[in-house]
């Protein structure tokens, strides 16, 4: 009893020592697994996904706590080559006080995640994918975002927002900062901005409404409506 006491002690202690146990399904063909990843951080901070292929939600709460959820499909020929790729996992999580960091290592494996992700409001974020939507919502720090395939959806920031994707639409809705947007490939909406709003896109329409600050938008393939700005407009298509 003494002993199942202290082991059981132990495992609530140390959450990790089950990491890499994740079991393995399949999903539409592929070989999948959820992964949940939870740790402990400072008030303020910063959160990364460095190198990935997938989609990215994000949401603040009030706890001091970064959770992390992801499904993780695989594309491998049998389940000993996705045991391999979850054997690595925590290697690809690095965590401090202050910052929480994801690069997912076996890229070239075909793997593609869906992480949804719950952290503190002050947060700054810096997301890139190689294909998947990103969202994020209700935020006070800056936002880097960039896709290479898909649309982003950014609402209720205060702070610095930049994004980008090569291949679909951008939603923007009260933000309190500069507004830095673009696409190759799809349609802007922007609404409520407090601060100098940049748009652009090569196949398009952009629509701004109610900015306090300068607007500037350029498309190549599209309409351009502007309405309801406090500021200089400069816009071209």
């Amino acid at each position: 009893l003494k002993y199942f006491t202290l082991v059981l002690t132990w495992l609530i202690i140390n959450p990790l020592y089950l990491a890499g146990q994740e079991k393995i399904f399949k999903e539409n063909g592929r070989f999948a697994a959820n992964i949940e990843r939870h740790f402990d951080v400072a008030p303020k901070g910063t959160f990364s996904i460095l190198r990935m292929a997938g989609s990215i939600r994000i949401q603040s709460w009030e706890k001091n706590v970064v959770f992390i959820s992801e499904k993780r499909l695989m594309n491998v020929s049998n389940k000993k080559a996705a045991e391999k790729i979850l054997k690595n996992i925590d290697s690809e999580y690095r965590a401090t006080k202050n910052s929480v960091a994801i690069k997912i290592q076996d890229l070239d494996e075909g793997i593609h995640s869906i992480f949804d992700i719950k952290l503190p409001k002050q947060y700054a974020l810096d997301l890139n994918t190689s294909g998947g939507d990103i969202n994020i919502e209700t935020i006070i720090g800056s936002v880097e975002a960039a896709t290479s395939g898909g649309d982003i959806e950014v609402m209720e920031i205060e702070g610095r927002v930049n994004i980008a994707t090569s291949g679909g639409d951008i939603e923007v809705k009260r933000i309190k900062g500069d507004l830095n947007v673009s696409t190759s490939g799809g349609e802007i909406d922007i609404d409520n901005v407090i601060g100098d709003t940049n748009a652009s896109t090569s196949g398009g329409e952009i629509k701004v409404y109610n900015t306090v600050g300068d607007v500037e938008a350029e498309t190549h393939g599209g309409s351009i409506y502007v309405t309801n700005n406090k500021g200089v407009i400069n816009v071209e298509t």
